[in-house]
């Protein structure tokens, strides 16, 4: 028997449909429309894409096991086993949205699946963020994040670029992006990746230094609060 890691498609959920509500809103406002002020189009419903739940074993490696870490570098392909290419093309912070309680980035990528079976690939799964020392899941899906980046990408005309959420057939390369939040200020910062979650705790880890990030600063939905 399987189970479904369910806690963390619900979380992804809240988020994405919070995000599409947030995105069909604004369209809506933006209409110039008085007649249709109050309804909505079938054109401004969001999408009902279902969440992506990867698959939970009977037995599941011990969390507390120690895995092996590849180190990989913005800009280069790195290799883990011969199985899972990972390549972070780019970080950018959306600096309008950076306040006291944190700053907000998306960091896009390619993973390619090089192996002979089909793997899963989802952002509140597969995905952690190592900072300071502390690493840990949530800042990936913080729901601010996921309507910032869907608004950004929105302002940039990339509506159809989405966060990983899916499984990646065998030879096939995905492109996609991570969202997250950290704290106003850090020493230090690692995006990681786990490619067989449940299986092995190998990581491929990307440390991302302030040097790295690259800066939106126009304004884009609403304001912030």
């Amino acid at each position: 028997m399987k189970y479904f890691h369910k806690s963390t498609a619900l979380l992804l959920s809240a988020a994405l449909l919070l995000s599409a509500s947030v995105l069909s809103g604004c369209e809506r406002n933006n209409s110039g429309d008085e007649g249709s002020k109050g309804t909505v189009s079938e054109e401004t419903k969001p999408a009902g894409k279902p969440i992506y739940a990867p698959t939970i074993p009977d037995n599941p490696i011990d969390e507390s096991i120690a895995g092996s870490n590849v180190a990989a570098a913005i800009g280069t392909a790195v290799d883990y086993s011969g199985k899972v290419s990972m390549t972070i093309h780019n970080v950018t912070e959306l600096d309008a949205k950076a306040s006291t309680g944190g700053r907000f980035f998306v960091a896009e990528m390619t993973i390619a699946n090089q192996s002979s079976e089909p793997i899963d690939c989802s952002t509140g799964t597969h995905f952690s963020l190592d900072v300071d020392g502390e690493v840990s899941y949530m800042p990936v899906i913080d729901v601010s994040a996921a309507i910032y980046s869907r608004q950004y990408y929105a302002s940039i005309h990339k509506d159809s670029y989405m966060n990983f959420n899916q499984e990646i057939a065998v030879g096939q390369s995905v492109d996609g992006y991570v969202a997250f939040k950290t704290p106003a200020s850090f020493d230090s910062l690692k995006l990681v990746y786990t490619p067989y979650k449940y299986y092995s705790n190998d990581t491929i880890s990307c440390e991302i230094t302030e040097s790295d990030i690259t800066h939106y600063k126009n304004p884009f939905g609403p304001a912030s609060e």
